[in-house]
């Protein structure tokens, strides 16, 4: 075996995936904080599906202290996985005012905390509306991911093509 390849299986073996995934998802949270935060404020919130994939990118190489591939399709499944947390939680919050204001208007006869609306939130799904509007979020935030993404892929695919070659 020649000497560059050992020192690619080092490389390779040297990845700690479970601190890459950790890394990929802290830094993901950023991006869906922020689509949290702009969606309260009624802003294009699914442009932040971009800065989730570019924080799990980061995340993963600052953890891992490398680069790869695997990297990163790891790291667009943990902006994917944060993508769905924001969603829902938007959705948990917004079941969290209706019912407030609900309490307020006489029309439910207890308040919900926000840890109930979490729990209960997925219920809400079962209304075509809120269905409708929940996947067209998740729509136009997965355009912005795919977006987002094409740059990290052709970056690893092309790393990965370097480190085949030799």
């Amino acid at each position: 075996m020649s000497e560059i390849a050992e020192t690619i299986e080092e490389r390779e073996r040297g990845e700690n995936i479970g601190l890459g995934i950790l890394g990929a998802l802290l830094f993901a949270l950023i991006g869906g904080g922020l689509w949290v935060l702009f969606f309260r404020w009624n802003l294009f919130h699914e442009i932040c599906a971009v800065a989730c994939v570019t924080g799990a990118v980061i995340g993963y190489r600052l953890f891992t202290k490398s680069r790869s591939l695997k990297g990163v399709l790891i790291s667009m499944a943990a902006a994917i996985i944060v993508m769905l947390i924001a969603s829902y939680t938007n959705l948990s919050i917004d079941v969290f005012f209706a019912y407030r204001t609900w309490f307020e208007n006489g029309q439910v006869d207890h308040r919900l905390s926000f840890f109930q609306a979490v729990a209960g939130a997925y219920q809400f799904l079962v209304e075509p509306e809120v269905m409708t509007y929940c996947l067209k979020e998740l729509g136009y935030g997965m355009l912005f991911w795919a977006v987002g993404s094409v740059v990290f892929i052709a970056d690893g695919i092309k790393y990965y093509r370097e480190q085949k070659e030799y």
